[in-house]
């Protein structure tokens, strides 16, 4: 599947990514090159919550920057906490993980 590309992050909101991260890892703090990942995956948003609209999967409330080392494995752990991350982009929880 082609990842549609209203669901990408633009510039602008990897600009506000890196900004808020200092250019670090949120996941271990580590300064240097850091990836914008999505917290609810594009294939999860499409296939098991249509609901949500691509500007939302794509906005800063769902981007987190990552080294590459924490990106591969926050990609096989996040798999359980895709429900968590719908649930705030849909605004059924207000807490902050």
């Amino acid at each position: 599947m082609q990842r549609p590309h209203e669901y990408e992050f633009c510039g602008n909101v990897k600009k506000q990514a890196i900004a808020r991260s200092g250019g670090k890892c949120e996941e271990c703090g580590d300064p240097g090159y850091v990836e914008i990942h999505h917290l609810l995956g594009i294939y999860y948003a499409i296939n098991f919550y249509p609901q949500i609209k691509p500007y939302l999967v794509s906005s800063i409330a769902n981007a987190i920057c990552l080294c590459v080392k924490d990106h591969r494995m926050y990609d096989a752990r996040l798999k359980d906490e895709h429900p968590y991350w719908a649930a705030k982009l849909l605004g059924y929880l207000d807490d902050v993980k």
